[in-house]
């Protein structure tokens, strides 16, 4: 069972029952919010994602891109659930989202989905980047070091790729030469973190009708090589979080330790809210 392979399973099967107890029969099964068949609704935590695997996603960023329909991705995990409830912006662009990716093991488990449906974005990425021949990618995210870096390994490792790199601290507001690079783009990836990425979406959605747009996270630093990616078994036992902290306790411990309690107890408050 799950409950064997995956310890940490545990702690999601308590959190069902400290957030909901006796009163939701129904918690953590695969139930559709009404958007479409492609979502499922993770009644405890209150948010809908859509299950795919990474090769599900390369090739639904495919077919956009080629096809210049546009497409909006999300993803969450824990700290993205907690973003969701804290942050009105963050709320925004999920529901602007044609997919949101399930990136992190907590929402798998308590959306009930196998993990193979857990895919974070260097794994939906490294699965399309093979076949992505002459689209243009305009990556926005990181320091001016780690997005050279990154541009630089891309360009050596897929030529046929059109990557441009720009970091993530001077391009918080858009000149006209990243302005022009965007418009030229198929594929726009912003990586500020969450929910700064989120809001820079937003703000500037006139330029990005027509695109695959991303919010990424730290994943151009991984490529860059500026932080390191935890293996990625770690992530499919639900432990990429403790070697994340292990590598930067200072910066994390309030996302990995502090905030899975408080987000129970908003959940708390808000299920105590409804049976008043």
């Amino acid at each position: 069972s799950a409950a064997h392979r995956y310890p940490h399973y545990w702690v999601c099967s308590a959190f069902r029952s400290l957030a909901f107890g006796p009163y939701t029969q129904r918690v953590g099964e695969r139930e559709r919010d009404g958007r479409d068949a492609g979502w499922v609704h993770v009644a405890v935590v209150g948010l809908a994602v859509t299950p795919l695997t990474a090769s599900d996603v390369a090739q639904r960023v495919l077919d956009a891109a080629r096809s210049s329909a546009g497409l909006t991705v999300g993803n969450l995990n824990l700290h993205g659930a907690y973003v969701y409830h804290t942050d009105t912006d963050f709320r925004q662009y999920c529901a602007s989202c044609d997919v949101v990716l399930i990136d992190g093991a907590p929402i798998a488990w308590l959306a009930r989905t196998p993990m193979k449906y857990r895919v974070g974005s260097t794994d939906w990425l490294d699965a399309l980047l093979p076949q992505a021949d002459d689209l243009r990618v305009v990556a926005i995210g990181g320091t001016p070091t780690a997005s050279h870096a990154t541009q630089l390994h891309m360009r050596t490792t897929f030529p046929s790729v059109k990557w441009h790199g720009a970091d993530g601290y001077s391009n918080q507001r858009v000149d006209e030469a990243l302005a022009a690079l965007i418009r030229d783009a198929d594929i726009v990836l912003v990586g500020m973190g969450m929910p700064l990425q989120e809001k820079w979406i937003l703000r500037h959605r006139h330029l990005l009708a027509d695109k695959v747009v991303a919010n990424v996270g730290g994943c151009l630093d991984y490529y860059g090589g500026t932080q390191s990616l935890a293996p990625r078994w770690l992530g499919a036992v639900g432990l990429e979080w403790l070697y994340r902290l292990g590598k930067s306790p200072r910066r994390l411990a309030r996302r990995y330790l502090w905030e899975p309690i408080l987000l129970a107890v908003l959940l708390i408050r808000r299920r105590n809210s409804m049976f008043r």
